[in-house]
């Protein structure tokens, strides 16, 4: 696995940094996918049960822990910055 990505998914654990992290995603793909108009951040983690619970029945699973829809805002012109004339 790529030590970047290992890095920034052990801080998604943290609650208070995961839109933050999904919007920078996001913009990544924005990024690589100029015609895009949204894009969907999906986090899942595999759940493993204890050995007590494996014993009981339970199993392993992928469970979704965050999902966020953003979509690409559309640029202003009062945004951008005014021409710089000589």
């Amino acid at each position: 696995m790529n030590l970047r990505v290992h890095s920034m998914l052990i801080r998604f654990g943290l609650k208070d940094i995961q839109d933050l992290l999904a919007r920078s995603w996001g913009a990544a793909m924005f990024g690589r996918h100029p015609d895009a108009r949204a894009v969907t951040v999906i986090v899942n983690v595999f759940d493993l049960p204890s050995m007590e619970g494996y014993r009981a029945g339970e199993r392993p699973a992928w469970k979704e822990q965050y999902r966020a829809v953003l979509e690409r805002r559309v640029a202003s012109r009062s945004a951008s910055l005014p021409q710089v004339l000589p």
